[in-house]
């Protein structure tokens, strides 16, 4: 057996974080505000970059970034105490930088001549709740969107946190893997019921609460941890190997095959991870860490922000030049996005774990005291039954009652 200890920080899943960012970057300013994406052209270059390689199909980097957190959901379950711990955890990574982030999206696109995107007031409710705007639409009878349409994967990931976490904590650690593996073809079986029955209810449920159509790529950083620590894992192999096929079985459904080398080669790049490691070391490269660290503020930041300058940009610079608006646009969201991981979003994510743990300790004491409190009541309840059933001659069942010494 060959196993692996795991760390909190690995420089090459921080390159694939990167290279992830990378294809997105590039599928939001090359592609996605075009026809036939959009209806509308947004870019001042036209559809000039739209066929570029890689960058059609860029927005798939999103499913790699599924795959690497998958991983670290797994890595950070097993170092967390509790769920509490685990929770606290995961709103001192999201929170303090979706703050930031969404007020100063707002603020800018609405300082910015160019008006490609108006978000409202109401829209941070889902952007700072990582609820999914559906729900919110329907809690209050209105449109309700995100701060910036990047934001749907949060909602997506927050989910999978959800049920990968009351797993962990409620099944324990050694039976994590089984029971998520159960879990996943639990929710592929209610899908495929779905759709051979043609209910949309069933279908939606499974969005929209399961986040069914993405939980095979979490499920694939899972098995690819467990690979980590263990390379002769069975289960996590066959988990691998699982969600594999559940991906590609979902491109044909969708006819998406042209997007199934793109899964292959993310899959690709956690095998290499887990078994020649050596071969991906060029991911540990100082630049391709660093901005990898700091994908998280720069994907809440790059889409609609990004998008306005460059239109403001590639408009001062004229037709013939506008194309030079992505390469100098690209490079201050990543310098920018590497000041905010430094200056506001590691400073801030110490500090709620700083005032969230002694919170935390408090409430399990609170728990625990509750616990204590309720134990003893039942027990005296228990003790005051027997004295009563002793003295009255009552039947050992407390729902039964009956008149004193009058037994049926």
């Amino acid at each position: 057996m060959e196993t692996a200890q795991p760390s909190d920080r690995m420089g090459i899943l921080d390159g694939y974080r990167t290279l992830a960012i990378m294809l997105v970057l590039a599928f939001h300013y090359c592609s996605r505000w075009t026809q036939p994406n959009n209806p509308e052209n947004l870019y001042p270059y036209g559809d000039l970059l739209r066929d570029m390689p890689l960058v059609g199909h860029g927005g798939l980097g999103v499913q790699l970034f599924f795959i690497i957190s998958g991983f670290v959901i797994a890595l950070t379950l097993l170092h967390s105490k509790d769920g509490l711990d685990f929770a606290l955890r995961r709103a001192a990574r999201l929170f303090p930088t979706m703050i930031f982030c969404a007020v100063l999206t707002f603020v800018v696109l609405a300082i910015l001549p160019v008006t490609y995107f108006t978000p409202r007031l109401v829209d941070f409710l889902p952007s700072l709740t990582f609820i999914e705007p559906y729900l919110w639409e329907k809690a209050l009878g209105t449109p309700v969107g995100a701060i910036d349409g990047a934001y749907w994967s949060l909602f997506v990931e927050v989910k999978f946190y959800f049920w990968a976490g009351l797993l962990f904590f409620v099944f324990g650690k050694a039976r994590f893997l089984a029971t998520f593996t159960v879990f996943l073809n639990a929710v592929l079986l209610l899908m495929v019921v779905g759709v051979l029955a043609s209910n949309k209810s069933v279908l939606d449920a499974g969005q929209h609460i399961f986040a069914a159509a993405h939980l095979p790529w979490f499920g694939a950083g899972i098995a690819f941890f467990y690979l980590h620590l263990d390379r002769g894992d069975g289960l996590a192999r066959l988990l691998a190997a699982e969600t594999l096929v559940a991906v590609v079985a979902q491109a044909f459904i969708r006819g998406a095959e042209v997007e199934i080398p793109y899964y292959l080669a993310f899959y690709a790049l956690f095998v290499l991870f887990v078994f020649r490691q050596r071969w991906v070391r060029v991911f540990e490269w100082t630049p391709f860490g660093s901005t990898g660290e700091a994908s998280y503020s720069l994907y809440l930041l790059h889409q609609n922000v990004g998008v306005t300058l460059i239109a403001v940009l590639g408009g001062a610079l004229g037709p013939h030049w506008s194309v030079l608006a992505v390469p100098v646009v690209a490079t201050i969201m990543v310098l920018f996005s590497l000041q905010i991981y430094r200056k506001w979003e590691l400073p801030a994510k110490r500090k709620v774990l700083e005032l969230g743990r002694p919170v935390a300790d408090r409430a399990r004491q609170c728990v625990t005291a509750c616990h204590a409190v309720l134990a003893a009541m039942v027990r005296r309840a228990a003790r005051t039954w027997r004295r009563l059933r002793r003295g009255w001659n009552l039947p050992e069942d407390p729902v039964v009652i009956l008149v004193p010494n009058k037994v049926p």
